[in-house]
């Protein structure tokens, strides 16, 4: 396991932590970024939504 670690250039505490996870069959989870959200379409009535609560709140 130490020589795989360093062959990988990954610490030993790195290479236990993927060893356990492969022997447990966990699969690794997609770092998630902010650009891959996608903007949801609520219908064309709230179109103004931000503007109607922004008139009630600062009136």
């Amino acid at each position: 396991l130490k020589t795989k670690a360093a062959q990988e250039g990954i610490s030993i505490g790195e290479a236990v932590t993927k060893a356990i996870s492969e022997w447990l069959g966990l699969t690794k989870k997609k770092k998630r970024s902010i650009i891959d959200i996608e903007p949801e379409h609520f219908g064309y009535q709230y179109r103004n939504l931000s503007e109607e609560i922004d008139e009630v709140i600062y009136k």
